[in-house]
This record gives C-alpha cells, sequence and structure tokens, in this order.
C-alpha cells in the first residue's frame, strides 16, 4: 500500500514539474540558483523546489521610446520620437546580466538617441534623418550586445520644432525658392542674349537671311487683324537706299 502511494505521489510530482515552452520561447534553467543551461520548445521537466525555469521571448519587440526633449549643436530645442526593434539573441545573457533588458534597451535608447542628436546642427537633423538612425542603431547595439540583445532597427517618428522656428524656416525656404527663381531668369535672359547676338552675326552675312526673318516676323504679326503693315519689296528699297 505504501509503495502505490509513494508512486503516486511520485507521479504527481512529475506532473506538477512538467512545463511548456512555446516555440517563440526560450527556457533558461537554474538549479540551485545556477545556470545549467537553455531548454528548447516543447514539454520540459523542471524539478522544484531544486530548479527554476525563467521563460525567454525570442521574438522581434517593438520599444517606443518616449519623447525626448534635445537642444542640438546650434542650441536648438527639438523633440523626438522614435522607434527602436529588439531581439533577445542570448538567453541566458538577458537574464543573469540584465534585470529588465526591455527597460534597459530603452533607456539606453533615449540616452543615446540624446548624446547623438546634440551633436548635429538642426538642419542636419532635419536632412539626414536615416543617417541618425542608423548611427543610433550602431550604438545602442554595442551597448546591449552584453546583454544577448540584438537592434534589429531604429526610427526616428518626429522631430517637433517650435511653432515659431517652424515659420521663420518656411520665409528662409520661400526666400531661397525666390533667390533661385531669379537666378534661373537671369540666366535664361543672358542665354538668349548670347543666342541673340550669334543670330544676328549669322543674318548680318547674307542680307537675304535678314529678308527671311522680316517674312517671318511680318507672318507673326499678320495673325492679328488688328494689326496693319505695308509691305515693301525689297529691290525698291534698295532703290530708295541708293538715291538717297
Amino acid at each position: 500500500m505504501i509503495g502505490y502511494l509513494f508512486l503516486l505521489a511520485v507521479g504527481v510530482y512529475l506532473l506538477t514539474c512538467l512545463r511548456v515552452i512555446n516555440e517563440w520561447e526560450r527556457g533558461v534553467m537554474l538549479t540551485f540558483g545556477k545556470f545549467t543551461g537553455v531548454k528548447q520548445p516543447g514539454w520540459r521537466l523542471v524539478f522544484w523546489p531544486f530548479q527554476s525555469m525563467i521563460k525567454v521571448d525570442m521574438r522581434t519587440l517593438t520599444i517606443d521610446v518616449r519623447e525626448q526633449e534635445v537642444i542640438t549643436k546650434d542650441n536648438v530645442t527639438v523633440k523626438i520620437n522614435s522607434i527602436t526593434y529588439i531581439k533577445i539573441i542570448s538567453p541566458e545573457k538577458s537574464v543573469i546580466k540584465a534585470q529588465d533588458p526591455y527597460l534597459l534597451s530603452s533607456t539606453y535608447s533615449q540616452t543615446i538617441l540624446r548624446d547623438i542628436v546634440g551633436t548635429y546642427e538642426l538642419d542636419e537633423l532635419l536632412q539626414k534623418r536615416s543617417e541618425i538612425a542608423k548611427q543610433l542603431k550602431e550604438e545602442i547595439d554595442k551597448k546591449m550586445d552584453e546583454y544577448g540583445v540584438d537592434v534589429v532597427d531604429v526610427k526616428i517618428q518626429d522631430i517637433i520644432v517650435d511653432e515659431k522656428l517652424k515659420n521663420a524656416m518656411a520665409r528662409v525656404a520661400e526666400a531661397e525658392r525666390e533667390k533661385r527663381a531669379i537666378i534661373t531668369k537671369a540666366m535664361g535672359e543672358e542665354e538668349a542674349a548670347k543666342r541673340y547676338l550669334n543670330a544676328s552675326k549669322t543674318m548680318g552675312k547674307d542680307e537675304n537671311a535678314i529678308y527671311l526673318r522680316t517674312l517671318h516676323l511680318l507672318s507673326d504679326i499678320s495673325k492679328d487683324p488688328s494689326n496693319k503693315f505695308i509691305v515693301v519689296p525689297l529691290e525698291f528699297a534698295k532703290m530708295l537706299k541708293e538715291k538717297k
């Protein structure tokens, strides 16, 4: 009778020792408080109270880095929102070396974001968003590698600038567009003047060329019924010129 009770007790104990590890998880095993291995997905035995198992999610996780108020290199205050995508690649490191790897990643992201953005001027910050995000990823990845965390990507979502500064930037942009328009127009007029000069030199070599150009001009004028003009033959014009 005692034997059956013992076997029943052992069976119940083994049932209570069963643990399920999902496909996207890994189980970090501790025996008498010491790391003894990583369990793969499936049914696993954890002999409590001697052993314990901490499950670690191996999927890519999104960390929404809260809005940071940062001062740029040219002393402009901006607010930046960013997202960090991380994935745990070493379950044992993430458990043994970090109390909360997700909170640690978020804290590092905030600190490094402020440090890196502070080395850029506002214009650079607005123009080089992808380059800055890449630099953020590399720096955060270096820090988190020690804790078994891989930084998959970093995205800068919003760069919020003060409304007064926005208006000033819009005025500067408008002035720059007007400047480019004036320069383009002047360049066009310069090019046209050069072409007119070359055309006049070419037509001056032959009177027939001038006559053909005159006929073309008259053809354009005649399209408007209100315009009146008298056509003088070229030979007659020459005769009048010789008599003078």
